[in-house]
């Protein structure tokens, strides 16, 4: 069967965000180093999602390393909030859950929202979670990705998940870009 883990974690530094590799491990799994980062205050879920398994794994771990700091420079960025805002400006609309839509023979839930690029920048990649609740309860999460995704450009995107889910009473939308990284800009002409 296919896995997904995940944990929770917070940078509480409000002057440095953080880039790591890591990795889950556990009895039977090892999986694969990724990359990782954490902005100045997030809080977000890290992840390793899909991953193939003849049985479930137990007493799964998160080991990370390359553990490297980068401070904000005021010089450069004097209202971190303000210039992550101007950023990070998505906005999430018409979310719709839907359990057991047929698609060619098999039973899935989807998620379907608009996600709009509010920001004056446009990012190569922009990666959206799809988090679902039973009550507080984290029951189910998602990954999709949206390339090439311009300023002002509105997007109808669609998760679906494969597994049987309990009843959901709430979900979100998360969207991630590390905002430090000059990679991850489209070039402005």
């Amino acid at each position: 069967g296919k896995y997904d883990m995940l944990v929770k974690s917070e940078n509480q530094n409000k002057d440095f965000w953080v880039e790591f590799k890591y990795y889950f491990t556990g009895e039977g799994y090892d999986g694969n180093y990724k990359n990782g980062f954490i902005l100045p205050s997030e809080s977000k879920y890290i992840t390793d999602l899909g991953a193939e398994q003849s049985y479930r794994p137990r007493n799964i771990r998160f080991e990370y390393k390359d553990l490297k700091y980068h401070k904000v420079n005021p010089h450069q960025i004097s209202n971190y909030s303000q210039w992550s805002q101007e950023r990070l400006n998505f906005t999430i609309k018409n979310k719709k859950f839907e359990v057991n839509v047929s698609k060619e023979k098999k039973n899935i839930s989807t998620l379907s929202f608009q996600a709009v690029n509010d920001s004056a920048y446009g990012f190569w990649s922009v990666g959206f979670y799809g988090l679902l609740y039973k009550g507080d309860q984290l029951v189910s999460v998602n990954y999709l990705g949206a390339e090439n995704f311009t300023a002002g450009e509105t997007r109808d995107l669609q998760m679906q998940f494969y597994e049987g889910l309990p009843s959901i009473t709430k979900y979100d939308i998360v969207p991630e870009v590390n905002i430090f990284d000059a990679n991850a800009y489209i070039e402005q002409k």
